[in-house]
């Protein structure tokens, strides 16, 4: 009889163990959610070293097609969940129609730094980041000479962290630039012989992340 007794407050104590001693382990309450977070990808990384390549438009030009460019992307973040990136890309777009006889490309680039915002909390195997950049852009068209210009240019990322170090993500950038000349004469259409004051571009590279 006493044996049992014994056993029955034994069984009863395991019973009203909480979950979060140590050794223990839980189920998320949120399914579907655990997987974004894990402790195997380690501390947040404060540096960030990302390759990528993808498509580039020019948006306000007929005349240009559809390209592609690839780009160097420098992060760091100073607080947390604030920091900043510097950014080089430079995209190649082909020509149509009858300036597409010249068998040439528009070429475009930029060096930009600006400001970023990661929204996602420590942790968490998917990082998704807003950022902001003025710099300086490069224009160079046919039959007109290379161009320096100022530009703005503001997106997003989504990075997805494999292991602590590597990675890969997606941006999407807007950028206006031409606004003011560093350089260069003014950048003019060619069938219209006018100046064109803003040139607008989109691209969206897929990069491999490095995280440190």
């Amino acid at each position: 009889m006493y044996l049992l007794v014994l056993l029955a407050a034994a069984g009863a104590q395991a019973q009203g163990a909480p979950a979060d001693e140590p050794g223990t382990q839980t189920i998320p309450d949120e399914p579907g959610v655990s997987w974004m977070v894990s402790e195997s990808v380690g501390r947040e990384p404060r540096f960030r070293i990302e390759l990528g390549a993808g498509y580039a438009s020019l948006l306000e030009d007929p005349d240009v097609a559809e390209g592609y460019g690839g780009g160097l992307y420098l992060s760091f973040e100073f607080v947390r969940r604030v920091g900043a990136e510097l950014t080089a890309f430079f995209s190649r777009n082909p020509y149509e129609d009858r300036l597409g006889e010249f068998g040439t490309s528009f070429l475009a680039g930029n060096i930009t730094l600006g400001p970023t915002v990661r929204l996602t909390p420590d942790g968490a195997r998917v990082l998704v980041t807003l950022d902001a950049a003025l710099g300086s852009y490069l224009i160079v068209p046919v039959l007109q000479d290379n161009i320096w210009t100022l530009g703005i240019s503001g997106g997003v990322t989504v990075a997805l962290r494999i292991t602590s170090w590597l990675g890969l993500s997606l941006k999407a950038r807007y950028h206006l630039f031409n606004l003011a000349n560093i350089s260069g004469p003014e950048f003019r259409d060619l069938k219209a012989l006018m100046e064109v004051g803003v040139v607008d571009r989109f691209e969206i590279p897929v990069c491999v992340s490095f995280f440190f």
